[in-house]
């Protein structure tokens, strides 16, 4: 890269970073069966989904849709039916927690350390690339689609700490007890080889760009 034009790429880079993480959303399968709670009380639905921007206190319901919500830092949010995506305040900045199934990638090269948290269980860093399931009230199912992801959470006192880890292409059962201590709280099960069946559904369903375009 020539020297003026890596000057342009990292003040460019520089701003994203300083800047505030924000979340539109770039798809959704039908725009009627979403649901939209909000702290503020003038939110309303636009007639198009390009149009909706998600703010702090927002709850997003996808009920029967597939919804598709990208941020300014190359992050993006596959969620299948039945899924709720929303934004907090977690260590003074705005992270997404999502639930349900969902599918998450990053397609920038983006020098920043940001994370996203999975409702009941726990974080991953953003440049990974991961779907996740719910399969009951207390596990969740995390398959890893980049090198090494790391699941992460925060103890009583603020300390990060690391759950386990899960190999490209495996994947993990976590089972979690709200009652334990956040240190003791997660179990995982063994690394298992995700089958043909679970990548072929990951891959036509939330990996295959075709579904997540309008036409």
């Amino acid at each position: 890269m020539l020297p003026e034009k890596k000057a342009v790429y990292l003040k460019k880079i520089s701003n994203l970073l300083l800047s505030e993480r924000t979340f539109t959303v770039t798809y959704c399968s039908n725009l009627e069966n979403i649901e939209i709670s909000s702290s503020s009380k003038n939110k309303m639905i636009p007639e198009k989904f390009n149009k909706l921007t998600l703010t702090l206190g927002d709850t997003l319901k996808t009920n029967a849709s597939r919804v598709e919500i990208r941020d300014n830092y190359g992050c993006v949010f596959r969620l299948g039916p039945n899924s709720t995506f929303e934004l907090e305040k977690i260590k003074k900045r705005i992270f997404p927690v999502y639930y349900g199934t969902v599918y998450k990638y990053r397609n920038l090269l983006v020098y920043a350390r940001c994370g996203s948290k999975y409702r009941t269980s726990c974080w991953v860093y953003c440049d990974k690339s991961v779907f996740i399931t719910t399969l009951d009230n207390n596990k969740d199912k995390f398959f890893a689609f980049s090198p090494h992801v790391d699941i992460y959470e925060y103890d009583e006192e603020d300390k990060k700490f690391k759950i386990c880890s899960i190999n490209e292409g495996y994947s993990r059962v976590l089972t979690y007890c709200a009652n334990e201590r956040m240190r003791n709280r997660y179990l995982f099960s063994d690394q298992q080889k995700i089958s043909d069946s679970e990548f072929e559904y990951i891959t036509a369903q939330f990996i295959n760009p075709s579904l997540w375009i309008s036409h």
